[in-house]
């Protein structure tokens, strides 16, 4: 068997990390999986779970949520400190959920992205996370400004 292919790139101006074996095309045809990280994270902390979708056969693609990665904040640690979160915690969990609905207002732009690339096919396309990354994913499933288009086959946090 053939070793699994990672290659950094970006959708819609979103950092990413794509784990395939072969070729990128037949891995979209048998499905197309978008993985977000918790908290504090970036893409290259998913990687054991974006290995195991691609030895499944799966195209896994890594994404940095807002503030986060390689779009990391400058000020990130100055925002979510212990004594931020216990002197403005209304604020610093504000900025937590605006991190999440950004992220998640994201997702339409990538997956129009993918499916112009020919990386996404109708009920192929599935998408999870871990901790926060779930907490994107759920947003961005309720948020779709396209109910209507069968985008999504799948979701799990």
């Amino acid at each position: 068997m053939t070793p699994l292919t990672q290659e950094v790139t970006t959708i819609a101006s979103v950092p990413a990390l794509l784990f395939f074996r072969d070729a990128i095309q037949p891995c979209a045809e048998q499905g197309t999986m978008l993985f977000y990280h918790g908290f504090g994270g970036s893409k290259e902390k998913v990687v054991a779970h974006l290995a195991s979708l691609a030895e499944a056969g799966f195209l896994a693609i890594g994404l940095d949520a807002v503030g986060h990665g390689q779009r990391r904040f400058p000020h990130f640690a100055e925002m979510f400190n212990d004594e931020r979160w216990a002197g403005e915690p209304e604020a610093t969990e504000a900025d937590y959920l605006a991190i999440v609905r950004q992220t998640a207002g994201e997702v339409p732009l990538i997956i129009d992205e993918l499916y112009s690339r020919g990386w996404a096919r109708p009920k192929r396309l599935g998408m999870g996370g871990v901790s926060m990354g779930g907490e994107i994913t759920y947003a961005a499933i309720i948020g779709d400004p396209y109910p209507w288009l069968p985008r999504m086959g799948a979701a799990l946090a």
